[in-house]
């Protein structure tokens, strides 16, 4: 991937993050994820570091998702002190960054208590044809149910759902996702592109 655009912001998120809470260093990162992604400028570039973030909080609707648009890069596996991408490091011991469907927290073992999920952990639902994808980097990414009706797109990609649009997913993990169709992630037949690289 090619490095941060001179033009882009480069925003933090960390979960336990006490500072000021505005998103321009790791220090006064955001605290939550859904709150940064709920508006999104194409070209920014959110750091987020390891942790376990939600798209709603316990007993909210289903139908939310984490999403992203055209040109936002978003990347996880950070410890939530760097200042350079290549400080990273995904395989270190406590660097998941977990994108979890589970909104209640208590899912259990062979997709236990999975009523209240969200269908999707999250949707690329992006209109037109786009020249600059959306780009997911670096996260385990589980918990998602889609099991919604057959005529609606609540019942593809658990773990993302692509309608729209065009994603690029990279060094992302996906762990008991379940759908009707797609699990893990699905693309509706008129989705312009998906590309898809995935890590034991």
């Amino acid at each position: 991937l090619s490095p941060l655009p001179a033009s882009a912001t480069l925003i933090f998120v960390k979960a336990d993050a006490t500072g000021a809470g505005d998103g321009t260093s790791s220090a006064d990162a955001y605290p939550s994820l859904r709150t940064r992604l709920s508006f999104p400028q194409s070209r920014d570039e959110v750091w987020v570091a390891a942790g376990t973030y939600r798209p709603a909080r316990p007993g909210n609707s289903r139908t939310t998702s984490f999403r992203i648009i055209p040109g936002v890069i978003l990347r996880g596996g950070f410890a939530g002190n760097e200042t350079a991408l290549g400080e990273r490091d995904l395989a270190a011991v406590g660097r998941e960054t977990i994108l979890s469907g589970d909104l209640n927290g208590d899912d259990g073992p062979d997709f236990a208590n999975y009523g209240d999920n969200s269908y999707h952990v999250l949707q690329a639902t992006i209109v037109g044809l786009e020249s600059t994808p959306g780009i997911i980097d670096g996260f385990v990414i589980k918990g998602g149910n889609a099991d919604g009706s057959l005529v609606t797109i609540h019942d593809i990609g658990g773990g993302i759902a692509v309608r729209v649009g065009w994603l690029i997913c990279q060094n992302c993990l996906f762990l008991n996702n379940k759908a009707v169709n797609g699990g893990a992630l699905s693309v509706r037949p008129n989705s312009m592109a998906c590309r898809v690289e995935l890590v034991d």
